[in-house]
């Protein structure tokens, strides 16, 4: 999982699905507010997303 905190305080995250290999996406719509639904990154690589990213 990778979490990070946008330039306007709101944090977005990057997991790796149940089926282990595509990466899911998710947000918040402000700083401490509600989370967006997941939204899949099917196709995308792990390795793609960055050196940031850590699979747990």
């Amino acid at each position: 999982m990778t979490v990070l905190r946008n330039h306007d305080g709101r944090l977005e995250t990057i997991v790796i699905a149940s089926n282990g290999r595509s990466p899911v996406h998710c947000w918040q719509h402000e700083p401490n507010g509600d989370w967006a639904k997941r939204q899949s990154l099917e196709g995308w690589s792990v390795r793609a997303l960055g050196p940031g990213f850590r699979e747990f």
